[in-house]
């Protein structure tokens, strides 16, 4: 297959993908290796300079195997070796032998989506086929919900350090394919691949009396991120600043048009978003197996405690009284539509996140401007979400 629809580098990544799967079968030994992501579906971002490749997609390694978990010294030896040969990102995880697990350990995820319909095995047999059958009709609009509080925290993190005009369109852009995701998911529709998900979205007609989402302007955008997406960063036409408030305006719609449609919250002020989304039914909105609230904070904890080595403090420990996961996507909103570019639009709504942030951890900016304590909560909410969302 293709990895890539920019045909000038073709060549290159079918020579990048055989080194990769030698490489591994050599130093793991699995019974299959599955590309996912980017690489799975033929939509990888890159570039030729010159004669060498510039990526902008990372690449997903599923490992298939029974000798599980994987070795972090070599996993981590083979990332590094290519980073340095290539300059791409490898993000290598490790399954069990079976893949019949998957749905019945996580359920109809969109990952799960992608992993049976869009990836691609390049060692051992498809064992893809093994995850049953589902449709995007299965797939909960939490999901959709989910990717936009993260995309949002992710932009939020990218932004806060100055980065580069392409890697900030590259973050914003992931934030317009998950406002098309959730949107796409509300109408039982979703598709592996960006183009045909850009397809999809033409023929959606929203009709919601009080919120005012105009999909033209999310179709022109999404195709013009799945122009980037597909030939690269070359170029780019918009001012930053022009281009983050398009986003944050159609992601202000999209978000507002979600809530009501699947919460039935209606979210003018975001200082009061927290309060409304705790309050609701959130029992099925998890990732990890237990629709109970202690059965998912056990699951944070875990992850606080095993991936990152860490004891949760006492301050943690007493919020365990409400779902952890959730108390961090609450005030997610809250950081992102508070920032304008270049400047603060919301000031209160950093001292609801404050307040509710500091329940978990310490939090103290004595003298710092306002900007500055946006890029400090930004910093403390990253920090909880990476240890206790899954």
């Amino acid at each position: 297959m293709n990895y890539t629809k920019n045909e000038s580098a073709v060549y290159e990544l079918e020579q990048l993908v055989e080194d990769l799967r030698q490489t591994l079968i050599e130093r793991l030994n699995p019974r299959a290796v599955i590309l996912a992501g980017s690489f799975g579906r033929g939509e990888v971002t890159v570039e030729m300079n010159g004669e060498s490749l510039e990526f902008t997609s990372d690449c997903e390694v599923v490992i298939v195997d029974d000798r599980l978990p994987l070795k972090n010294t070599i996993v981590s030896e083979i990332e590094a070796g290519f980073r340095n040969k290539y300059g791409l990102d490898l993000d290598i995880s490790g399954v069990k032998n079976t893949l019949q697990f998957h749905l019945g350990y996580f359920g109809p995820t969109i990952n799960n989506y992608d992993l049976k319909y869009g990836s691609e095995t390049i060692y051992g047999p498809d064992l893809t086929d093994e995850i049953p059958e589902f449709t995007p009709k299965e797939v909960p609009i939490w999901e959709g919900i989910r990717e936009m509080f993260n995309r949002m925290i992710e932009v939020c993190r990218v932004y806060k350090n100055d980065p580069t005009k392409k890697k900030l369109f590259y973050w914003l852009d992931k934030l317009v394919f998950a406002c098309q995701d959730a949107l796409l998911l509300q109408f039982d529709q979703y598709d592996p691949s960006y183009e045909v998900r850009a397809s999809l979205l033409e023929d959606i007609e929203l009709q919601n009396e009080g919120i005012s989402v105009r999909i033209e302007d999310l179709v022109d955008l999404c195709r013009e991120a799945l122009d980037r997406k597909l030939y690269g960063y070359t170029g780019i036409r918009n001012s930053s600043k022009s281009y983050w408030n398009q986003v944050q305006k159609v992601c202000n719609s999209v978000f507002k048009f979600t809530l009501i449609q699947e919460l039935e919250i209606h979210a003018d002020d975001y200082s009061n978003f927290p309060k409304q989304y705790l309050t609701k039914d959130l029992t099925d909105y998890i990732r990890m197996p237990g629709r109970n609230r202690s059965i998912q904070n056990l699951w944070s904890l875990a992850k606080f405690v095993g991936v990152y080595h860490e004891l949760p403090t006492p301050s943690l420990i007493r919020k365990c009284r409400s779902q952890l996961a959730h108390e961090i996507y609450a005030v997610i909103p809250l950081l992102f539509f508070s920032q304008e570019y270049e400047s603060l639009r919301s000031g209160a709504h950093l001292d609801v996140v404050s307040e509710r942030v500091g329940e978990m951890c310490e939090v103290d900016f004595p003298d710092q401007s306002t900007n500055d304590k946006w890029r400090y909560l930004v910093d403390r909410v990253v920090y909880l979400w990476k240890r206790l969302c899954w």
